[in-house]
């Protein structure tokens, strides 16, 4: 369900971004950020995004004639005059883009909430939402828009994001070095989860050891004590993880290593799907936990989201449930 943004105000806009208040009351307040110019608003933001075939700026004269009353822009136009006569604030910086993650950063401070960031290869989708479905048995829980996981989307999830929510889930994707780290610095996540390393990206990357250093970026942002949930059956990120923060806890999670801190074992097939038990951190036993679906393939999933819910206070009971109502977006593994 989409939220309206808390209310934040031009000042704050200014002060987050680093801008400068072309024109416009610094105490007029906006409560959404939109970057497509159809869904722009009169209390909204709109964000003039320039991409490989579209500058957004073109459309803004649009936007003010639809209502919208604030702006924020990368260079101006015939379009000031127009604004002016409308009494819009007009925000100006060097990119809107990055401007864009800097507000998000902001915003996402102001809200009392705990964050837990997934990234990986594969899975991404499928462990970010079994987790909502898990933590939100006990916490009111938010999570991304659909796959909204990169540099625009991602702070476009955060400004659906409100203060009435205790735990938000931000699944993180990437195409080069040094995104994850960036969308992990706007994050500041308490908990992590890399779901695995794959071969999706050799192609800009070149091997799976610079895979697995782009996924263990998201420990950059993360605050000093979070805890980092990953596949403990891949040797490139027990190794890297062991370097990159010593004030982080790691947490690996197996089918097959009864040392891991989360231990999936008990593995059975019933007619609504498959059953498992989950040996945790202090040496208990989640015992019966569902997912509804055949087969093993989500079972390495399952046992990252009922473990960040254990780290979150979720009992058995309220895990178990989540993960029973969880249902898989259709066709979908990343």
């Amino acid at each position: 369900m989409r939220r309206k943004m808390n209310p934040i105000t031009v000042k704050e806009i200014v002060k987050a971004t680093g801008g400068t208040l072309l024109m416009g009351k610094p105490d007029d307040v906006i409560t959404g950020v939109k970057h497509d110019s159809r869904e722009c608003g009169a209390d909204d933001l709109f964000v003039a995004i320039i991409g490989e075939n579209q500058d957004a700026h073109k459309y803004i004269g649009q936007v003010l004639e639809n209502g919208c009353r604030a702006v924020l822009a990368s260079r101006e136009g015939e379009w000031l005059k127009q604004a002016e006569t409308l009494g819009a604030a007009v925000v100006l910086v060097e990119d809107t883009v990055y401007a864009m993650g800097e507000l998000a950063k902001y915003y996402l401070d102001t809200l009392n909430v705990k964050k837990i960031a997934v990234t990986g290869s594969v899975g991404k989708t499928s462990v970010r939402d079994m987790i909502y479905y898990v933590i939100n048995e006990k916490y009111r829980c938010g999570r991304n828009l659909k796959n909204f996981n990169n540099f625009i989307g991602l702070p476009l999830s955060i400004f659906q994001f409100d203060d009435s929510l205790e735990v938000v889930v931000l699944e993180m994707g990437m195409s080069a070095r040094g995104e994850i780290s960036a969308l992990s610095r706007a994050a500041c996540p308490d908990i992590a989860v890399i779901t695995n390393i794959g071969s999706s990206h050799l192609e800009s990357l070149g091997t799976r050891e610079n895979i697995a250093c782009a996924k263990l970026e998201v420990l950059d942002g993360m605050r000093p004590g979070g805890q980092l949930l990953f596949d403990g059956d891949e040797p490139l990120l027990r190794a890297g993880a062991a370097h990159v923060r010593q004030d982080i806890t790691l947490r690996p999670v197996s089918l097959t290593d009864k040392a891991a801190d989360f231990f999936v074992s008990g593995i059975r097939a019933a007619a609504d799907g498959t059953v498992f038990d989950l040996r945790l951190p202090d040496g208990s036993v989640w015992h019966d936990l569902r997912i509804p679906a055949p087969g093993r393939h989500l079972l390495l999933d399952a046992a990252y989201a009922a473990g960040v819910g254990y780290l979150s206070g979720v009992s058995r009971e309220e895990a178990a449930r989540g993960l029973a109502d969880y249902r898989p977006a259709a066709m979908r593994q990343t």
